[in-house]
């Protein structure tokens, strides 16, 4: 994984556990004492997560460092076709 990759991943899953959460950009901004305009540099991904920041990120969360940065989209679900073809019934 590249680092613009990983950059992407973190604001994703930073955005997605914020928004089960009900936590807003500003309270990020709050827990980390920044701005909540550079909160919103890092949320889109312009900007990268800086590492120091992430344990609190992550207890503010309830998820651990670990997941942010762990690529957590769900994988397709492959579904075969059927292997014996079934008469039409009438």
């Amino acid at each position: 994984m590249n680092t613009t990759n990983l950059v992407n991943v973190v604001a994703a899953n930073i955005r997605a556990e914020a928004a089960r959460r009900g936590l807003y950009q500003g309270d990020i901004a709050n827990a980390l004492g920044v701005q909540q305009s550079t909160i919103s540099k890092r949320w889109r991904g312009d900007r990268a997560w800086p590492l120091e920041d992430l344990p609190t990120v992550a207890e503010l969360l309830g998820v651990s460092v670990a997941y942010l940065v762990t690529d957590n989209a769900p994988v397709p679900t492959i579904v075969a076709p059927p292997t014996v073809l079934e008469p039409a019934s009438s």
